[in-house]
């Protein structure tokens, strides 16, 4: 019981949690992070400095994937990054 209470705070009630849209730098922070920590999103999580959840953080990353797939960027595409 205490774990579903811990993450209902962590990801729906903490009032610090920012919700609002994500902006250019949030967006650059989150690729350095993710090119030092791969996909562990629990410690981006912590070092980015916006107070971002990890499901927020994982939504974005999927988000500008599939943007850049839809500009036909092959480097950056989610085969290329899985790997």
């Amino acid at each position: 019981m205490t774990k579903i209470v811990r993450d209902r705070w962590l990801n729906k009630l903490n009032p610090n949690i920012q919700r609002g849209p994500w902006e250019k730098n949030e967006e650059y922070e989150l690729c350095k992070l993710l090119l030092k920590h791969g996909k562990n999103w629990m410690i981006i999580a912590m070092e980015m400095k916006n107070s971002r959840t990890e499901s927020s953080i994982k939504n974005r990353y999927f988000n500008i994937l599939r943007k850049l797939e839809k500009l036909d960027i092959p480097i950056l595409s989610k085969t290329n990054i899985e790997k």
